[in-house]
């Protein structure tokens, strides 16, 4: 996942504010918003209201499963955040491959 400053803090100071909010219909734009953000593509608005409740979930679910990265991007410039990723990946890459050499050694 890649999101700018700009859309982390958005997703803390407005999303959050009303991701809960039990009108689900009166938000639906926020939710359909989140969710693009957090996919890392555009989403259109669901075509019936009674996916508005589903659609909500899935990007209330995204948001509280990715909240730690939103918030550091949100709290970090462009620099960082970039960095920050390339370490997260490299490192879970390291972590895989150790694991594979550390499995195939014991066998």
């Amino acid at each position: 996942m890649n999101i700018t400053k700009e859309q982390a803090q958005w997703l803390l100071n407005d999303y959050n504010k009303v991701r809960l909010y039990g009108k689900v219909a009166n938000h639906i734009n926020a939710h359909v918003k989140a969710f693009s953000i957090l996919k890392g593509k555009e989403f259109g608005k669901p075509d019936c209201t009674c996916q508005y409740v589903a659609f909500s979930q899935l990007a209330n679910s995204m948001y509280e499963q990715h909240l730690d990265y939103i918030q550091q991007v949100a709290n970090t410039d462009e620099r960082e955040t970039r960095t920050v990723q390339t370490s997260e990946e490299r490192s879970t890459q390291r972590s895989k491959r150790s694991t594979r050499t550390n499995n195939s050694s014991q066998v």
